[in-house]
């Protein structure tokens, strides 16, 4: 067995303003773009329907826009806002657009026409009922006749 000599090496740091750049201009970025991603969704099955929740905080209930065509369900969304910054003597002003657009295809069991939505807190929730002949029936024990 070799013994090998390890010299360690002092890291190289940026300091404070390299971190500062990049979280700071990072975090306003980020919250300038919220929607330069797509918003993420969870889709939970229930007995009797689904249930699709998206998350998207910000935006207004005009903002969106939802569409079923041929067992797809298109959900989108654009919103403009501007930013005004009056400090001293200048003015910024920041114009921001921003849009997504998210389909899914539904089963042939959804009820398209009794698809509803509501926006509250963030969240727009889209209830997708199943047609009757879809939902699940508890097991019962039959009768035997006699004949």
């Amino acid at each position: 067995m070799s013994v090998v000599r390890f010299h360690h090496r002092p890291v190289v740091r940026f300091g404070n303003f390299f971190d500062d750049f990049i979280t700071r201009d990072m975090a306003r970025f980020a919250a300038a773009n919220q929607f330069a991603s797509v918003p993420k969704v969870n889709v939970i099955e229930q007995k009797e329907n689904f249930t699709i929740e998206l998350a998207a905080p910000g935006l207004k209930r005009e903002d969106f826009h939802l569409n079923v065509h041929e067992n797809t369900l298109k959900i989108s969304a654009a919103a403009e806002t501007e930013q005004t910054d009056n400090t001293g003597n200048y003015t910024q002003r920041e114009f921001n657009y921003a849009k997504f657009e998210r389909s899914f295809t539904l089963p042939k069991t959804i009820d398209q026409d009794n698809i509803t939505a509501r926006y509250s807190e963030g969240i727009l929730s889209i209830n997708l009922p199943k047609l009757p002949e879809a939902i699940r029936r508890p097991s019962r024990e039959i009768e035997i006749s006699q004949a």
